[in-house]
């Protein structure tokens, strides 16, 4: 059985969907292209960072690729997440918390 708080969050939520249109990329908001730039960004990264974790696997751990590591862990610091408490407060418009 649903409790009346669940409905009261998913209700908004799926109203929130049933809006949702496909829209180009050139059309979109400032806000929302820089978003999705960043989504690339970060893909790129942990693209590289599966590279790297494969080349440990192969030769284990050198010294450019401890290099590697620790610019792929600044990058999440210092970029992933700050985008995510961007989406967050974005979001928080569609999604609300209890």
């Amino acid at each position: 059985m649903f409790r009346m708080s669940y409905l009261l969050w998913i209700l908004p939520m799926a109203i929130c969907l049933r809006r949702v249109e496909i829209v180009p990329y050139e059309e979109m908001h400032v806000f929302l292209q820089k978003l999705i730039d960043e989504h690339k960004d970060i893909s790129k990264e942990l693209n590289n960072f599966e590279e790297i974790l494969l080349s440990i696997q192969e030769n284990g751990i050198e010294k450019e690729t401890n290099s590697k590591l620790r610019d792929f862990f600044q990058f999440i610091d210092n970029h992933s997440i700050p985008h995510h408490q961007k989406e967050e407060k974005f979001s928080s418009h569609c999604w609300p918390r209890d």
